[in-house]
C-alpha cells in the first residue's frame, strides 16, 4: 500500500526556516563558525539518499553537463524538456556514475501501474 505523499504546508515551512534560523544563531552563540566545523570536521552528518536529492546532487549536474543549453542562468534548475534520445543519454550517463561511484546501477525504469497493487 502507497502512502499519499502531500507537499509541506505554509506553516510547515515557516517552521523549517525558523528551525534554520535557530540553528544558526545557536551555533553562532555556541562559538562554531563554518570554518570551525570544517576543521573538525562536523559538518559530516549521515543523510540517507531520497529521491529528490538525487535528483538535485546527481541529475541536475549530468543534464547541465550535457544539455547547458536547456538550462535558464541564475533560475533555479528546473527538469527540462528532453527528446528520447536525450533522456537515454542522461540516463545512461548518470547509471555510469553511479555504479562507478557507487557500485550501484539500475536498468531503465518503466512508470509504475498503479493498479498493479
Amino acid at each position: 500500500m502507497k502512502i499519499e505523499k502531500k507537499d509541506i504546508t505554509d506553516k510547515q515551512m515557516s517552521s523549517m526556516h525558523i528551525a534554520y534560523r535557530q540553528f544558526a544563531e545557536k551555533l553562532n552563540e555556541a562559538g562554531y563558525t563554518l570554518n570551525t566545523a570544517i576543521e573538525r570536521k562536523l559538518l559530516k552528518i549521515d543523510i540517507p539518499f531520497t529521491e529528490n536529492n538525487v535528483k538535485e546532487i546527481f541529475g541536475y549536474a549530468v543534464l547541465k553537463s550535457l544539455f547547458p543549453d536547456k538550462f535558464e542562468d541564475d533560475h533555479k534548475p528546473r527538469h527540462p524538456r528532453l527528446s528520447t534520445t536525450e533522456t537515454q543519454l542522461a540516463f545512461e550517463v548518470l547509471n555510469n556514475a553511479m555504479a562507478h561511484k557507487f557500485g550501484v546501477s539500475i536498468p531503465f525504469p518503466a512508470k509504475e501501474d498503479k493498479d498493479a497493487t
